[in-house]
């Protein structure tokens, strides 16, 4: 039992770590489960990983909420890296940040939007 609680004891649902890319430049990462539009350090070009809302109408809005805040001047740099967005394999933040923001294959077609045009 001890060997399994040592296997999670690195769990937890925040941190703030620092990344060396491939070039050996340094970025600071907020890793969260949830989405946090403004997150710790986003003025000063920290990025945010999360996951949680998978391929839903939430993710959508998330997608749409950082893109109003980069609108507005308040820099955020946003990745949904729920293992659905990355074929449910590894990645490193070079391949995330190479990818761009992460949207969900039917982005925009939102539950509410399909229904009306199905009718």
């Amino acid at each position: 039992m001890r060997k399994q609680k040592n296997a999670l004891a690195g769990i937890k649902d925040y941190d703030d770590i620092r990344v060396t890319l491939e070039d050996g430049t340094k970025r600071r990462c907020i890793l969260s489960h949830y989405f946090i539009p403004m997150y710790n350090g986003h003025r000063y070009q920290a990025i945010h990983l999360h996951g949680h809302s998978h391929f839903t109408d939430e993710a959508d809005i998330e997608v749409d909420i950082a893109e109003w805040f980069n609108k507005q001047g308040l820099h955020t740099e946003i990745y949904n890296v729920g293992c659905m967005y990355w074929n449910y394999e590894p990645v490193t933040l070079d391949e995330i940040i190479a990818h761009g923001k992460t949207v969900r294959p039917n982005y925009g077609m939102r539950s509410d939007n399909m229904e009306k045009r199905s009718e």
